[in-house]
């Protein structure tokens, strides 16, 4: 998922695994993504899939696909339950154009909570990583294929993206990678770079991509300041200047593609 100076090691990676699994709100979206997306699904690609939790559930809806899993971590494909559909490879999503030497493409490409993952050593870098990632993945993608992505959305109510950029400097230094991982964030001295709705979409734009149907979300909302006098909540909004965290889904399809889906 990182570029090779950002990698999360094993003991990060392990954390992942004891997280709870998909919730049932997000596993009754995919449940419903058959009659959402009205394309036939032959192939799918699970861009930084870890140990397969999602691609597993997506093979059971579309039992005629074949699946593809990269990602960068050999211990995460290690975790992966066989399945005579699914294909894994070790590889960093930055070299996503060599799975379609082949002359592959994929109906269905997801990204799922992985984006904010795919970080270097700046801010700058680390937006553009994003773009070209998604880019990539587009290029990929059969005619009338589409891109889903799973992300946790971050505003602020201070201003756009102010949260986001404070977070990725936090969690990137190694400096204060001690006390971030005391204060719940895994990926202390690594990185981590969510996004706002409004990052998000400017990212898949400049990626080529179009949204295309309706957006699932779940939210998280925090109080608004000063009505929660926790330490977690003055941490969130006094020191990072959140407003509101959700779980969203997004669906995207090229901007050259002019099939319209439900």
């Amino acid at each position: 998922m990182h570029t090779s100076d950002y990698q999360l090691d094993e003991s990060q990676l392990t954390a992942f695994l004891h997280q709870k699994g998909v919730g049932d709100r997000v596993a009754a979206y995919f449940c419903e993504l058959p009659g959402r997306i009205g394309i036939s699904v032959r192939k799918i690609l699970d861009c930084g899939g870890g140990n397969g939790m999602y691609l597993d559930i997506l093979l059971k809806q579309f039992p005629e696909a074949e699946g593809t899993l990269v990602d960068s971590a050999q211990f995460m494909l290690d975790q992966n339950a066989s399945h005579p559909g699914k294909r894994l490879v070790l590889e960093n999503l930055e070299n996503l154009p060599s799975l379609g030497s082949g002359g592959g493409r994929f109906d269905l490409i997801c990204f799922f909570d992985v984006l904010h993952h795919c970080v270097t050593g700046t801010y700058k870098g680390t937006r553009a990583l994003q773009a070209k990632i998604l880019k990539d993945a587009a290029e990929l993608l059969s005619p009338q294929g589409q891109i889903l992505i799973s992300e946790r959305i971050m505003e602020s109510w201070i201003c756009d993206g102010f949260s986001t950029r404070w977070i990725y400097l936090l969690t990137r230094s190694k400096l204060l990678a001690p006390l971030t991982r005391m204060a719940g964030a895994n990926t202390g001295g690594v990185g981590v770079c969510f996004m706002s709705k409004r990052q998000l979409l400017d990212v898949a734009d400049a990626a080529g991509l179009r949204q295309d149907g309706g957006e699932a979300g779940w939210a998280d909302s925090l109080d608004t300041p000063g009505r929660s006098f926790t330490v977690k909540a003055l941490i969130r909004h006094s020191f990072l200047g959140l407003r509101s965290i959700s779980n969203s889904a997004f669906r995207f399809a090229r901007k050259d593609n002019s099939f319209q889906r439900q």
